[in-house]
């Protein structure tokens, strides 16, 4: 005879453990985000950084095009994000060209500006050495040239002549960049 008050086995449903993967567990190491959140004691979420992101920021600041290219190829930032940065880089690019190009431009206006009032006194003496050892003054730059008073060369298409007071005295001038006419006479008192 089986006791009443006997325990019977109670039949209840069998659970299982959760078989179904999480997603995590599916991908491999590779698509893993490179940053991670780490829950520390108080509960507030931190970043880590990981070495790809530590080299890309190397790059994008010591050489922009590598790190722009290590971004696109290593990094696992938003498309947004990494669009953001292209732009900011090219924006960047641009204007510093752009200053590069013009900082040229003025130092070859200012070299060249130099050399003309360089050619203009140096005319400009051997005329006044010329107009005193022969009584009067050269009739164009090419007699100048030619003659004892003048060393190296002096003919420069750039140069304006003009003889003034019946010979007596002359004015060489050049146009400068910025349309000035910059001009040294033989004789300035007269």
């Amino acid at each position: 005879m089986q006791d009443p008050n006997a325990s019977k086995p109670i039949d209840t449903p069998s659970v299982e453990p959760n078989t179904q993967p999480t997603p995590e567990a599916n991908q491999p190491q590779s698509a893993v985000n490179n940053s991670l959140p780490v829950q520390d004691g108080n509960n507030s979420s931190k970043t880590t950084t990981t070495p790809r992101t530590l080299i890309t920021i190397f790059f994008l600041f010591v050489f922009p095009i590598i790190g722009l290219i290590l971004m696109f190829l290593i990094t696992k930032w938003p498309k947004g994000l990494k669009i953001v940065i292209t732009l900011v880089f090219t924006i960047i690019a641009v204007i510093a060209i752009l200053l590069v190009l013009q900082l040229n431009k003025m130092v070859d206006t200012g070299v060249g500006d130099a050399q003309l009032r360089s050619n203009v006194q140096v005319a400009g003496n051997y005329a006044y050495k010329y107009c005193l050892g022969e009584g009067r003054c050269p009739n164009s730059l090419k007699e100048l040239a030619q003659s004892d008073y003048a060393v190296g060369e002096v003919v420069n298409t750039q140069l304006s002549y003009e003889l003034l007071d019946n010979g007596k005295n002359c004015t060489i001038s050049a146009a400068l960049s910025s349309g000035d006419i910059y001009e040294k006479k033989c004789f300035p008192d007269q």
